[in-house]
């Protein structure tokens, strides 16, 4: 609990700098890389209760906390904010909230399951979730950093909003005006 609070107040000193994006890919694509090693792992220690893959195991169990804690843990309340317009974000945060608890339960009750019917391979189930969350955001996700929101109104107006978020060059907003120079 001490690691995933000390990753997540690491992470959230880090989002500014490493960008949403590249956080979002990067957790996840960590986390796939962990659970292969643990599936590994815990599939040595399952036919041969060998004391260093058990040993292994329990250290990528950490290492596979403190990577989904630095990398999405800061972004669960601060991603979908950015993300939704002033009308909807009341009703956009509580939705990303069902949502949520929807994956908690289907954790809790699910894996579990999934462990005493197919063992170590549930973690490959994992961590190939974790890949095909790390296209999805590739592909689809909108970068947020450093925009305001109504650059944020333009970025999601954009035929190709992932397209356009990634753009270096500064958005500029129509229909603002500038203050008169006295």
């Amino acid at each position: 609990m001490i690691l995933s609070a000390a990753a997540s107040y690491l992470g959230g000193l880090f989002v500014p700098k490493l960008r949403r994006r590249p956080m979002m890919i990067g957790a996840s694509l960590a986390c796939s890389l962990c659970f292969v090693g643990f599936s590994a792992t815990t599939g040595v220690y399952s036919n041969s209760r060998d004391s260093i893959s058990a040993t292994a195991s329990v250290v990528l169990i950490f290492i596979i906390d403190f990577c989904f804690s630095f990398g999405w843990t800061p972004l669960q309340a601060m991603y979908p904010v950015e993300c939704l317009s002033y009308e909807i974000r009341a009703k956009g945060m509580a939705f990303s909230s069902v949502l949520s608890n929807i994956a908690l339960l289907v954790d809790q009750f699910g894996i579990g399951n999934a462990i005493d019917k197919i063992g170590w391979r549930t973690y490959i189930i994992l961590a190939g979730w974790n890949i095909a969350q790390a296209v999805f955001i590739y592909f689809f996700a909108v970068e947020t950093n450093k925009r305001t929101l109504e650059e944020l109104t333009e970025i999601f107006n954009a035929l190709n909003p992932r397209k356009r978020s990634t753009q270096k060059e500064q958005i500029l907003v129509t229909g603002t005006t500038e203050p008169e120079m006295r």
